[in-house]
């Protein structure tokens, strides 16, 4: 709880000055009844609390980072994170290329789905890229990778869709980045 006069939290173990002039010693209201405390205009509010601030995207509260410096981060994380996974599946194809005499049968040692695995990596870190780029402002990047999984669908006047019983339609999020594919079982 907090307690205010005139607009300012006062803070309690503090001396203050009433609006008025009178000065008040520190605990003062803390010591006194509620009525006295009133009747000299201090009320006791509760605590608000803190605005959240997502710190990867914001230096404080309506104060974000730099949206270029964040979008090459994205970038660079996402290029990372495509590599790494393909240099795992790298010693498997390596593997079945030292094997092989011949270029058919490499084709056939390797297992095919690892082939369609690694095509949907690439196109997957290529359109997060363009997504990326296409953020115009911090909040838009910060939906691509944090956004919600489902989202209210809206109408064409940006309103949201209810079902007949009141409740929101919800969709999935499209303003979040394309998902990373699973490798399928061969």
């Amino acid at each position: 709880m907090a307690f205010v006069h005139n607009g300012i939290t006062l803070i309690p173990n503090k001396a203050w000055t009433h609006q008025d002039g009178r000065q008040f010693p520190a605990r003062y209201i803390l010591d006194v009844d509620i009525p006295t405390r009133e009747s000299i205009g201090v009320t006791m509010v509760s605590d608000v609390a803190p605005v959240y601030c997502d710190e990867e995207y914001y230096w404080a509260p309506e104060n974000p980072k730099d949206l270029d410096q964040l979008k090459a981060k994205k970038i660079a994380d996402t290029k990372n994170h495509c590599a790494i996974v393909l240099r795992q599946s790298d010693e498997l194809v390596t593997k079945a290329l030292d094997q092989a005499t011949t270029f058919a049968e490499f084709k056939s040692a390797k297992p095919a789905n690892y082939t369609t695995y690694r095509a949907a990596m690439r196109t997957v870190s290529n359109t997060r890229e363009t997504e990326i780029n296409a953020c115009t402002t911090v909040e838009q990047l910060r939906e691509l990778f944090k956004g919600s999984a489902q989202v209210q669908q809206t109408d064409d006047d940006g309103n949201g869709v209810v079902d007949d019983d009141g409740n929101p339609v919800m969709i999935a999020n499209p303003a979040l980045a394309t998902a990373w594919p699973e490798l399928a079982e061969s």
